[in-house]
């Protein structure tokens, strides 16, 4: 049994080491990414256990307030805010009770007579509450809270941009995941801890394990993740509006056919002068299209752009882009040439798509077939 414990206490203290130099390296990154540090300090509140059970068993010395239970969870839902760039500092108010808890401990550290007071057996089931259910709850919220954010801003960010691979935080959903799974099966094995008086031992098996895991999940993905910066200020602001059921898209023929009564002329011609813009310049074979970037390109307001599209083209930034990414691509599959020189997705990468996937998904929503089925079409017309 004791060697069983030294071999965990070895596993804390590379845990803990692990998760310190990470943080270091994101909190001291040479590009300042405010991302970046937020998720390097999270590292920190999260090894803080690890780092309190190895100091305890070292120096002997009891009631180290350095155990943030009421931290984890709310802080990545920080670091999710402020990678979106929606985190303002009002939003530090949801470290309170973390802030309580600290102070909390610190009180028992400094007099630690009280704390030999409170962990005694008759308050088992009090220290059992406020420091396994509560803090499993109020975590399992806030990851919640974490999830449901990301989401909401994967359904914006189609209305702004087109490779929304990489803002879609996809690494984090499975994070939140995996600390809910953390959290529930914690959750349970404590409770049957706790009911059957069992060793403690396991517990922290099973715990130095999955911290393990995690810190080195975070690491990797958190390193892999890029900021997206201040644009997401300026999209969530039209949240409202992006949200709204979407409607059919509309093809470029029907430019020049009446619209709708509501669309003044001047909204009209502007349209068709976005419409000349993106044919000429080809600004849609940009990878990294955004309508901050064709803004800026035109020296027009993104508001202005997205509500004409919008507007009179009843669909969002993404779909605009893709139809002239789709045309394109169509052009090339009737071209032998084409064919014999790039594979499908060597095509697609010719007007601008970053995925295999993002590339099929887009032809065949807006054409109802696949881009071979395309073709198979067009080879046998043309035999005919």
């Amino acid at each position: 049994m004791e060697k069983l414990f030294n071999n965990i206490n070895l596993l804390l203290t590379l845990h803990a080491l692990q998760g310190i130099i990470f943080a270091l390296i994101f909190i001291f990154n040479q590009k300042k990414n405010a991302p970046l540090r937020f998720l390097g300090l999270f590292l920190l509140v999260y090894v803080s256990t690890s780092i309190q059970w190895v100091l305890e068993v070292v120096t002997q010395i009891k009631y180290l307030p350095f155990s943030f239970v009421y931290l984890i969870a709310p802080f990545f839902y920080l670091y999710i805010k402020n990678t979106l760039g929606i985190f303002q500092k009002k939003d530090f108010w949801h470290l309170l009770p973390a802030l309580i808890e600290f102070s909390f401990h610190l009180v028992l550290f400094i007099f630690q007579n009280l704390g030999d007071s409170f962990y005694t057996k008759k308050n088992a089931l009090i220290i059992f509450i406020i420091l396994i259910i509560i803090p499993t709850f109020y975590n399992a919220v806030y990851t919640i809270k974490s999830i449901l954010l990301i989401k909401k801003h994967q359904k914006i960010a189609v209305n702004f941009f087109t490779n929304i691979e990489k803002k879609h935080l996809h690494w984090a959903i499975i994070t939140c995941v995996i600390f809910l799974v953390d959290y529930t099966a914690e959750f349970c094995s404590s409770m049957l801890l706790f009911m059957i008086n069992y060793e403690l031992l396991y517990l922290y098996i099973y715990q130095t394990v999955t911290s393990f895991f995690i810190v080195y999940w975070i690491s990797i993905y958190g390193l892999q993740q890029q900021n997206i910066n201040a644009e997401a200020i300026q999209y969530l602001d039209m949240a409202a509006d992006v949200l709204e059921p979407e409607k059919p898209a509309f093809s470029f023929q029907t430019v020049e056919e009446p619209f709708d009564e509501a669309i003044d002329v001047a909204s009209l011609e502007s349209y068709q002068k976005i419409i000349a813009f993106f044919k000429e310049t080809k600004i849609y074979k940009d990878k990294d299209i955004s309508l901050f970037k064709v803004a800026d390109s035109m020296q027009l307001s993104y508001r202005d752009i997205s509500r004409l599209i919008k507007k009179c083209g009843q669909k969002n930034f993404n779909q605009f882009v893709n139809e002239f990414r789709i045309r394109d691509v169509k052009e090339l599959l009737v071209q032998e040439d084409k064919l014999e020189k790039f594979n499908l997705y060597g095509l697609a990468q010719e007007v601008g798509f970053n995925s295999r996937s993002s590339f099929f998904t887009a032809f065949k929503s807006m054409e109802g077939k696949t881009p071979l089925e395309f073709k198979k079409e067009q080879t046998s017309i043309n035999i005919r």
